[in-house]
Order: structure tokens, then sequence, then C-alpha cells
């Protein structure tokens, strides 16, 4: 009989907290949707809903949540369309702002590096959709 080995709770939440920038179990567990205790419950007793946490991270490899062992992802998760880097997507935003409205954006960019990578990304993309349709505005009225 062969023994499937299974990598400590503990371990692959720490990874995952590691990975998307969280600074603490309640981050992570919200990005997951669970509760806080829920997730605490997961680590005492060293098990987790394996496919939840599977549908909620991108390119993440099934046999790293079952084993720990091999990369944590397949492939890098795909870059939002139209935007790869996050300094260069910063840069984008802040010139379009300027341009758009006026606005010196340094200090709405510099509040946006102190949340994890991933949301950084939704919200610069969300941004440069809305400022791109506003421009394109513009540009129609003159």
């Amino acid at each position: 009989m062969q023994v499937k080995k299974i990598a400590p709770v503990k371990f692959i939440m720490d990874a995952l907290k590691k990975h998307y920038g969280f600074k603490t179990y309640g981050l992570l567990a919200d990005f997951l949707g669970v509760k806080q205790n829920t997730l605490s419950s997961w680590i005492a007793r060293g098990s987790f809903d394996i496919d939840l946490v599977y549908r909620k991270c991108e390119g993440i490899n099934f046999k790293w949540l079952e084993t720990g062992e091999g990369e944590m992802f397949l492939k890098p998760p795909p870059p939002e369309p139209g935007l790869t880097d996050a300094a260069e997507n910063e840069r984008i935003v802040h010139d379009m702002l300027k341009r758009v409205y006026g606005w010196d954006a340094g200090e709405v960019i510099t509040s946006l590096t102190a949340l994890p990578r991933s949301a950084r990304m939704k919200i610069l993309a969300q941004m440069f959709e809305a400022i791109e349709e506003e421009d394109k505005k513009k540009r129609e009225e003159e």
C-alpha cells in the first residue's frame, strides 16, 4: 500500500500568505473567502478545503497543494490585459491621471504599494480602464 505524503497545512498557508503579500492570516482568510477562525481550524486540525484554495489561487499547482513539493505555481498568473509590470503600470496610471485630470497622483500611487501585488494590479487595471474611458470621452468632445 502506497502512503500519500500530505504537506503540513501551516506550511501551505504560510507560503500562500507570503506569496500574496498578506501580513496576517486574517487577510489570507479574506482572500480565500473564509472566516479567520475557519483558517485557524484548518491549521489546527491539519486539513483544509483544497478545492476552495485551488479555485481561489489562479495557476497554483494542485500537486504542490497536496504535498508542498515542487513549484507552487505551474506558470506565472496571467497579467491583466494591457498591463504587465506593476511599476510600469503605476507610471502609466500616474501619467494618465496627470494628462487627463491634471493631477499629480504620486501620493495615490505610493499608497497602493502597501497593498499585496495582486490587489495593486487589479486596482491599477481598473484605474487604467476608467481613465482611458474618460480620456476617450474628452477627445470625442473636442
